[in-house]
């Protein structure tokens, strides 16, 4: 299983098992754009693995998700850029998750979507309607062993959904305000819903139109 899985900007070739620069698939589930908790790799996946996937991204790592290096894989995709973006492909959507689970001898973690060369301007795109963002932990209640979440910039098609446990921090750039979040949604504290059962703290964005979080 992979404790920790690196997503580093620009293109190339990641340490999963198809030798594709332009896709990418856990081992051994096998299933392309997919990384399971119980996958041995890939541990690091490329930007251009990412952006070429035409699926649903979903990445899971035990204990922690890290950005790192300079994205500047210009792919052609909607919304993408020179340099500063990761952005799938149209009507695809993007699941970061870490599990955390004290049952299974996980350790506190961490999803930093911040720590690449663009820090927090890091924007990271999906397009079309129901092309959502989900970033956080799978273990609740007494069993989350922790997990923090530093985010950078989000643009999503459909909604975006922001899980971390109630005592653990949640991080957020400081960029300028879209009108269209609904004031309230822009501090995180704020639209928090605690639900004392799982133990978790919970932020949804879905307004029916383009969602940012910047």
């Amino acid at each position: 299983m992979s404790t920790t899985i690196t997503i580093q900007g620009g293109a190339g070739d990641g340490n999963d098992v198809d030798l594709s620069t332009t896709s990418f698939a856990g081992d051994p589930s096998g299933v392309t754009g997919i990384v399971e908790f119980a996958d041995a790799t890939p541990t690091t996946i490329r930007e251009s693995e990412i952006e070429g996937v035409d699926a649903n991204i979903v990445i899971r790592a035990t204990q922690s998700i890290a950005f790192s290096g300079t994205f500047d894989n210009n792919s052609g995709n909607t919304g993408d850029a020179a340099s500063g973006v990761l952005a799938l492909k149209t009507n695809r959507s993007l699941t970061l998750q870490t599990r955390n689970s004290i049952a299974a001898g996980d350790a506190a973690g961490s999803i930093d979507l911040t720590a690449s060369a663009s820090g927090t301007a890091l924007e990271i795109v999906t397009t079309g309607a129901g092309s959502n963002i989900t970033i956080g932990s799978t273990a609740t209640g007494a069993d989350q062993a922790g997990a923090t979440v530093s985010l950078s910039k989000l643009t999503a098609g459909g909604a975006i959904a922001v899980t971390r446990h109630p005592d653990q921090p949640l991080q957020r750039s400081h960029g300028k305000r879209h009108r269209h979040y609904q004031r309230l949604s822009w501090y995180f504290d704020r639209v928090a819903r605690r639900d004392r059962t799982r133990g978790e703290r919970h932020v949804s964005i879905d307004g029916g139109r383009r969602n940012h979080l910047q």
